[in-house]
């Protein structure tokens, strides 16, 4: 059995943006191993590396995550994933310096912008917003996520300096 057209489509879009996308697979294993995952999980799934291992990962809403355990929603093949995190993982502080989409604290994601007093990482530590209602701290605006305004989660920022 192969697997169905949405999931293929996923992969298809996920794969277009230079995605580290594991292959999708149906319930059989057919195509790689088995996601026993995404029968529990249901639609929204999609293979996803991290850390040179695949896992099925569920997709969340970063301004409503509802992941499972420790798991974290982060940035991932052009979506947003619920992605393991592994003990021992630092959780960052918004404004703080980071090398990671799991080191930042929940609610927060690892991007490469500028901000005052947040140097030496590839990025930092800032917090998500709704575009539609932004509530950002003090002396930061909600600023689009993405450019690519196709994207699902259109109405995601992120709380960055005003410039």
């Amino acid at each position: 059995m192969s697997p169905s057209r949405p999931l293929l489509a996923l992969a298809a879009l996920l794969g277009s943006l230079g995605s580290t996308a594991c292959p999708v697979t149906d319930d059989t294993g057919e195509d790689g191993p088995s996601p026993t995952s995404a029968a529990d999980t249901g639609a929204g799934t999609a293979g996803a590396a991290t850390g040179g291992e695949c896992f099925v990962a569920p997709a969340c809403d970063p301004l409503a995550p509802s992941c499972a355990g420790g798991d974290k929603c982060v940035p991932s093949d052009g979506g947003f994933a619920c992605t393991p995190v592994p003990p021992g993982t630092e959780e960052l502080d918004e404004g703080e310096p980071c090398s990671g989409v799991l080191s930042c604290s929940p609610g927060l994601v690892c991007a490469p912008v500028s901000l005052p007093d947040c140097q030496g990482g590839t990025g930092c530590c800032v917090a998500l917003c709704d575009l539609g209602a932004p509530q950002c701290p003090g002396g930061t605006s909600c600023s689009p996520y993405a450019s690519d305004s196709s994207l699902c989660y259109a109405d995601v920022g992120l709380c960055v300096v005003a410039g």
